[in-house]
């Protein structure tokens, strides 16, 4: 003991049951966060096609898009809204997460699946204003086009606003994606410190 190099305190921890166990959760931390940036280098490609392609549409057509856009959308947000927050929970309940780390991942826990809700919501109320509006039979030609432009008009502000929301997705989960890499890198720093000879 006397000639460990590392000294009598460094030993000592060492040898004490916290340093195994603190290996333990540094190694478990790492390969958390090395699967989360897996999974979010596997949503990036998805992430740019569908919500481009979504916001193309909101932005030119003004409307809500239906069919097969709107229906892959959907897809998208709920797999972020419940699959990526779930991964972000878990890593949060494990030791070694520092407060900052936290305060960041909290940020997208919380804020991620409410953009998400928030624009199927929006995409729900515009579909049922539509089918209102279509099952009223027996109008007038007039108030056939004052029920068109009404639609217009209410497509018009939920297209803007759900246009919005998925820009804010959009940046929060490029901005996520680009903060993982350096966290990663952070952890590994703060493992090898773990195993550093005093």
């Amino acid at each position: 003991m006397e000639a460990d190099p590392r000294g009598r305190h460094n030993a000592d921890y060492f040898m004490s049951r916290k340093f195994p166990r603190d290996i333990e959760e540094a190694e478990w931390l790492h390969a958390s966060v090395a699967h989360l940036q897996i999974y979010l280098q596997k949503l990036e490609s998805t992430r740019r096609h569908r919500l481009s392609t979504a916001m193309e549409a909101l932005q030119q057509e003004r409307m809500i898009p239906y069919g097969r856009a709107w229906q892959e959308l959907e897809e998208f947000l709920e797999l972020v809204a419940d699959d990526l927050a779930s991964k972000l929970r878990s890593i949060l309940s494990l030791r070694g997460v520092r407060f900052d780390e936290m305060e960041i991942l909290d940020h997208y826990v919380i804020e991620v699946p409410i953009i998400c809700r928030q624009v199927s919501e929006l995409g729900a109320a515009g579909r049922a204003v539509t089918d209102q509006m279509k099952s009223n039979a027996g109008l007038t030609r007039d108030e056939r086009e004052a029920t068109v432009s009404a639609l217009l008009d209410c497509h018009a502000v939920l297209a803007k606003r759900i246009y919005r929301l998925l820009n804010s997705l959009h940046r929060s989960l490029r901005d996520l994606w680009m903060f993982v890499p350096f966290w990663l890198e952070a952890i590994e720093k703060r493992r090898a410190l773990l195993l550093k000879r005093g």
